[in-house]
């Protein structure tokens, strides 16, 4: 607690105790919502449709379907819309907001995008079309002129969270147009709750800081996805081997938002939108079965690109600040491959789909380069980029890519101190053999969610024995080790991702080890095991 800055009682029973009364803000805080409120109102009283224009991730695809979801329940003529990563790209484009007139909408509310697309939204309303926008992007100097714009990230704004994700932003809408509605008290909490399983999802995946209210809204959040109605959902879970015993953070960043995001890299995100709002259990079925099936081509598809990105990089300057690639790789991996890139070398990562005149790329960062100030300061050579602190994406004409690289890497060497990047393992302690049980388990869980601003802990197993050593996985690139701590019992562990390294071991070495324990549940028995971050030999 004290590592995470939790110093006082009164902090440590808020942070292990959340509540959706005190850590949940007024959303009427926010500002741009009694007028996007007004608005929506004004629609649905006169039966205008409403289409929903959200993103192809899996915080935009949550974030459509609360807002979908909610403007129905209220008696909206209301549908939803999610843009092709390949047609129309990242944001909201200018000819599908023409589209979108010309079918009958007469209002669009974006979420989880629309903040840097100014032109679009401003030749769309000068047609007729009324707009809202929602996000929670970082805003460029320019912003497009709506009926209202929800962000709590604009200049000035005050709301006291702006670590809201899309699915955040747009669940604080959901929010007031419930309060505003002749619904009771009750009622209101109950179509709240039903919620919350579509926002720890989004949240969790768009990797948001898990403190104050993001931290209430994931851990509630977690308690609905594990009795959730969404017969989608549930289908999700069950194919991607969760159960509500094991249902946790974790699971969703490694397990739920891949399947989510898996048809907007590889296909189109319709399909994963459709799972999360059908009713209908057959089309469900069908549905899962159809994102699990993306998911391994998405899979296949990332290793294929991440093996060519390696490739470039041994041709690399070893000074260089900032990882540039560009390949003909699917647009759909770029960002998986740069992220991988980024724990890899520890450095900033751009990978690009090169295409014929336009390319996309994707930007994962670590915490010294912030990545939507660096692609704003560079925005004159892009056709459209957005992000936040670690993760943006952008498009470029093929023509400018040289250009763009080389201002990058110079941006780069000015903003990055070398010592920013040096991996670093943050310990949160050492631990004696006789304190890893089921105690420990139980006080680590009382501390979940873990993520980004409350990281799963990680300790120190010093002096280990190292008793047996395989390679296991499909793919050979994990470690299986059985570990004794002198004196005590052996303990399973697995090192992922860590194969290469086996050579530094031997049978009976004294090791340093770690990781964290976890418990493997098989067959209706559960044994602690130890996950190895990193070891030491002597």
């Amino acid at each position: 607690m004290h590592n995470r800055g939790l110093t006082t009682d009164v902090a440590i029973d808020r942070f292990r105790n959340p509540s959706y009364v005190r850590d949940l803000h007024d959303p009427f805080e926010l500002g741009g919502i009694a007028e996007a409120v007004g608005v929506i109102q004004g629609s649905i009283a006169a039966g205008e449709p409403i289409v929903i224009h959200g993103d192809y991730d899996a915080d935009g695809l949550t974030a459509t379907a609360v807002l979908h979801d909610t403007l129905a329940q209220l008696g909206a003529q209301v549908s939803a819309f999610v843009p092709s990563r390949y047609e129309e790209g990242y944001g909201v484009a200018a000819a599908t907001l023409v589209r979108l007139q010309r079918a009958g909408a007469k209002l669009v509310i974006t979420v989880d995008c629309g903040i840097s697309d100014a032109a679009a939204i401003t030749a769309a309303r000068a047609a007729g079309l009324k707009v809202i926008v929602t996000d929670h992007h970082v805003p460029p100097g320019t912003l497009p002129a709506t009926e209202a714009v929800v962000n709590p990230n604009l200049p000035g704004e005050g709301y006291p969270n702006k670590a809201l994700t899309g699915v955040g932003v747009a669940f604080k809408l959901a929010q007031a147009l419930l309060a505003k509605a002749e619904l009771s008290q009750a009622e209101r909490e109950r179509r709240e709750k039903w919620l919350l399983d579509l926002v720890a999802i989004g949240t969790v995946a768009d990797m948001a800081e898990l403190r104050g209210e993001n931290r209430a809204l994931v851990k509630f959040g977690l308690l609905v996805l594990q009795q959730t109605r969404r017969p989608g959902l549930r289908k999700l879970l069950q194919s991607a081997g969760v159960t509500a015993d094991t249902l946790s953070s974790e699971r969703i960043g490694y397990a739920i938002a891949p399947r989510l995001n898996a048809p907007g890299r590889v296909g189109h995100a319709r399909d994963a939108l459709q799972l999360l709002i059908t009713d209908d259990e057959a089309e469900a079925t069908r549905l899962a079965a159809g994102v699990e099936q993306t998911n391994q081509e998405r899979q296949r598809l990332t290793l294929s690109a991440v093996a060519g990105a390696r490739r470039q990089l041994a041709a690399r300057d070893a000074d260089d600040r900032l990882i540039f690639l560009d390949g003909e790789w699917k647009s759909g991996v770029v960002g998986l491959v740069a992220g991988r890139l980024v724990r890899e070398y520890a450095r900033p990562a751009i990978v690009i789909e090169r295409g014929p005149e336009l390319s996309r790329g994707s930007v994962r960062s670590v915490p010294a380069f912030h990545v939507a100030e660096a692609l704003q300061a560079h925005g004159d050579l892009l056709q459209s980029y957005g992000g936040h602190a670690q993760a943006g994406g952008f498009t470029v004409e093929t023509a400018k890519l040289e250009v763009f690289r080389d201002r990058l890497q110079a941006f780069a060497r000015e903003s990055i101190a070398v010592e920013a990047l040096r991996p670093e393992l943050e310990i949160e302690a050492e631990l004696r053999g006789e304190e890893l049980d089921w105690d420990l388990i139980e006080q680590l869980a009382s501390l979940e969610p873990f993520g980004i601003g409350n990281p799963k802990p990680v300790f120190l197993l010093r002096a280990m024995s190292v008793e047996a050593i395989s390679v296991v996985g499909r793919d050979q690139s994990h470690l299986k080790l059985t570990i004794r701590v002198p004196g005590g019992e052996p303990l399973t562990a697995l090192a992922f991702g860590l194969a290469d390294r086996q050579a530094e071991l031997t049978i009976g070495q004294s090791t340093d080890i770690v990781g964290h324990p976890v418990v493997n549940e098989f067959n209706g028995s559960k044994e602690l095991e130890w996950h190895v971050s990193d070891f030491r030999t002597d």
